[in-house]
């Protein structure tokens, strides 16, 4: 049976904050004319002006822009002593993007809301009366998400195919030479020969021939052509895994086998852990999984493939 995955030339890994509004409770404000410190800039003149004066007042001149207004807040946030603590090492710039996203989600739910039977109760800042009311509340609504939220940084891969050969696999193996004497591999594996660098690896392919779970399993080589990045002391190499393993599941397992695990095995590993784990959040090659056999018994074989 035939195995393919996408070619990837690289993988990025660029960070990702993450902030989730599932912990902050609702928040009713009041009609209260207690502007923050932030928003005095913003408003400018009408800082100047009373309780008494708000019938009088050109509402929609007053009000901040519904832009401005969520980037005030997400100011705010950003530049508190409580939140500087808790954001730690995430860079600010991409923060700042996910507070002004954070902000409007948290003022057009169902968690942020008025008292009732106010001009202002319109919580989506569509209106100008709802965002001069949010303005001087800003203080409250920052204060409140202060108090329970705690950003996270999340790891995203960014991949980079070969645009002229997107995809591998095993029927598209490249035409291949060797002096080493090839084993007949059986029906599993589509590619019908394979050389192998020691005794283990060819018992292991002997044992994946005939495990009920194993769907399909190619020897990987130069010509079949799965090849991973990873870095060493400094330096980036291409590696090649020792098997690929297609279970019945619909699960596929890049096997590894190591007497030794030394530095360089672990770089290799920690690589291969990042290749499968970009494979599969492309979706269209299914859940792929890398593993490590350190001995070429049937248990530790069938522990390595979860079998």
């Amino acid at each position: 049976a035939e195995i393919a995955w996408p070619n990837i030339i690289r993988i990025d890994r660029n960070s990702d904050p993450v902030l989730s509004l599932e912990g902050v409770p609702e928040l009713t404000l009041e009609p209260t004319l207690t502007v923050s410190a932030q928003m005095a800039q913003t408003l400018g003149e009408w800082m100047k002006v009373g309780a008494d004066d708000l019938y009088t007042l050109d509402i929609a001149q007053a009000a901040p822009r519904r832009q401005t207004l969520l980037f005030t807040m997400a100011k705010a946030l950003l530049e508190s002593p409580d939140f500087e603590a808790k954001r730690r090492e995430i860079a600010v710039p991409r923060l700042f993007a996910a507070l002004v996203r954070l902000v409007g989600d948290f003022i057009a739910s169902e968690k942020c809301h008025w008292e009732d039977n106010l001009f202002w109760q319109k919580v989506d800042l569509a209106t100008p009366e709802a965002r001069l009311a949010y303005a001087y509340q800003l203080g409250t609504v920052v204060q409140h998400l202060l108090r329970h939220l705690t950003p996270e940084d999340r790891e995203v891969l960014s991949i980079v195919r070969d645009s002229r050969l997107p995809t591998l696999s095993t029927a598209k193996m490249r035409t291949w030479h060797t002096t080493k004497e090839p084993k007949v591999t059986g029906p599993k594996s589509q590619i019908g020969a394979a050389v192998y660098d020691s005794d283990w690896e060819q018992s292991v392919a002997e044992q994946l021939a005939g495990m009920e779970a194993v769907q399909a399993y190619v020897r990987n080589d130069r010509h079949v052509g799965l090849r991973v990045r990873y870095v060493s002391q400094g330096l980036t190499r291409l590696y090649i895994p020792d098997f690929v393993v297609r279970l019945t599941s619909g699960e596929t397992v890049v096997l590894e086998v190591k007497g030794q695990d030394d530095r360089t095995a672990k770089d290799k590993h920690t690589a291969l852990v990042r290749w499968c784990a970009a494979v599969s959040a492309l979706h269209d090659s299914g859940p792929w999984r890398a593993a490590r056999v350190r001995s070429a018994t049937p248990l530790a074989l069938h522990a390595a493939l979860g079998v």
